[in-house]
């Protein structure tokens, strides 16, 4: 968190993959610092919106984008690598989306999909987050974050919460 502040305020980046670029430059010097061989990350996806531009920007670090425009599920690829100490690391890609009414967004961590549950007690998956969030689509967020916290909940039942779970969902109204 403190790495994303300073990235953004103290060094002035402003577009996700320069942000994510100097966050991650700044995690591994302090875990250099503190003489550590930490080979763990921070997954994020993170997006900024220019309303000058009409436009959406975004990059993410194994966390992808998804966006519903004209009733096609879009998926926006993350570079394959953490915030953090990686072998190999890339610069972080930015992508672009035009700003179009009834352009719907959703940005989330794996918990969701990796939830086991279900009469087999098996994960939830991207599929059926994917095919979940298509039938959603012309819902208000309110109706969407209801329906899909219930279908969460049936889904796991009895069986204890594996992961983190965190959604955003965006309905932008160009």
């Amino acid at each position: 968190s403190n790495a994303l502040n300073r990235s953004f305020r103290e060094f002035n980046q402003s577009s996700p993959s320069s942000i994510l670029d100097k966050t991650r430059e700044l995690v591994v010097e302090y875990f250099t610092k503190k003489d550590s061989s930490v080979y763990d990350g921070m997954d994020i996806s993170l997006l900024c919106i220019s309303k000058k531009d009409k436009m959406l920007y975004w990059s993410g670090a194994n966390s992808p984008l998804w966006y519903i425009q004209d009733g096609q599920l879009q998926v926006l690829k993350a570079n394959k690598q953490p915030i953090g100490k990686t072998i190999n690391a890339q610069p972080f890609t930015t992508h672009a989306i035009k700003l179009e009414s009834d352009l719907v967004v959703y940005l989330f961590t794996d918990g969701m999909s990796d939830q086991f549950g279900g009469a087999e007690g098996k994960k939830f998956k991207s599929t059926n987050l994917k095919n979940l969030l298509i039938s959603l689509q012309h819902k208000p967020m309110q109706e969407q974050l209801e329906i899909i916290e219930r279908s969460f909940r049936d889904w796991q039942g009895e069986l204890e919460q594996v992961d983190d779970v965190c959604m955003i969902g965006l309905r932008i109204i160009a």
